[in-house]
């Protein structure tokens, strides 16, 4: 839980991914998905670039509910992104 590793990162986000919807909520949880964590940075998977537009204006809303979720300072930034594997 307070290990620094990148194991400890990936299953944060793994705990994270599975809790999606109830962090970011239901309407945006449909339209995303967290699909990547580098460095303080998180990926998020957006379906359209409709969705990507209006999610940039919320990048530190989502942010800050996820460090709120999670109880410590884990996320520092917000990326989307239209491709999967690009993150």
């Amino acid at each position: 839980r307070n290990s620094k590793s990148e194991l400890s990162d990936g299953f944060t986000r793994w705990k994270l991914e599975q809790q999606w919807s109830t962090v970011v909520g239901h309407a945006i949880g449909q339209a995303t998905r967290s699909c990547a964590f580098d460095k303080g940075t998180l990926h998020i998977w957006v379906k359209n670039s409709a969705w990507m537009q209006q999610l940039w204006f919320f990048q530190e809303d989502i942010r800050d509910k996820v460090n709120d979720h999670l109880g410590r300072n884990w996320c520092r930034y917000v990326r989307f992104t239209l491709n999967r594997r690009a993150a």
